[in-house]
């Protein structure tokens, strides 16, 4: 949770030192961000693979413009990385010979797999990299030439919007069609969520698991 929150929280801080202080101070920011982020206890089990590395990219970037402030579009370049991280880990369990992440996650949540069921998680699975690549594009060019203000709109606020319409919008549909994957409710759906073992559930990547 802590550093989730820290990451939410990113794009509106990082808006406000850069207005309101100095590039600098905003740098130095970063670099202290990254740092909690990496030696936080508590902070939960690494999802996305190369998680540690984009937290070092946090600190060295930070120091970077802390140096140099005139390098401050390094400030708005994490929401890219972790767009990319999500579509590489989304994308690359389309592989042959993979389990599509949408369906490890459904295996597991029912505790054994369903063949019915694995062409429309392979699917959701293709809708989300699709959302990621999109994100990916989105945050690069607002990185690159957006003001601070629209940038922080976008990676603060519009894009977890996104995700969550997506989300929700997939679940609706999925109760629709597949009323016995409800799991008792969207409330105990998202419980469900909280309580797996995220490193767990996404460990086995072979098609013969």
């Amino acid at each position: 949770m802590p550093r989730s929150l820290a990451l939410l929280l990113y794009p509106l801080v990082t808006h406000l030192a850069l207005t309101a202080v100095s590039p600098a101070v905003a740098g130095l920011f970063l670099s202290a961000l990254g740092a909690g982020l990496l030696f936080a206890q508590g902070g939960g089990r690494p999802v996305i693979q190369g998680q540690r590395l984009v937290f070092w990219a946090l600190v060295l970037a930070g120091g970077l413009v802390a140096s140099f402030p005139t390098a401050e579009r390094l400030l708005l370049l994490p929401p890219v990385a972790i767009s990319g991280a999500l579509l590489v880990l989304f994308g690359t369990s389309l592989r042959p010979n993979q389990v599509p992440l949408v369906t490890r996650i459904a295996r597991y949540l029912r505790g054994y797999p369903d063949p019915t069921l694995d062409s429309y998680t392979r699917r959701v699975t293709q809708v989300w990299v699709a959302f990621f690549a999109f994100l990916t594009v989105e945050t690069t060019i607002l990185a690159l030439a957006a003001p601070s203000w629209l940038w922080a709109f976008f990676t603060g606020f519009l894009n977890y919007l996104l995700a969550g319409g997506l989300f929700l919008g997939e679940y609706l549909f999925r109760v629709r069609r597949h009323p016995q994957e409800s799991h008792g409710g969207l409330g105990a759906f998202l419980a469900s969520l909280v309580r797996m073992d995220w490193q767990q559930s996404l460990r086995n990547h072979s098609s013969d698991s």
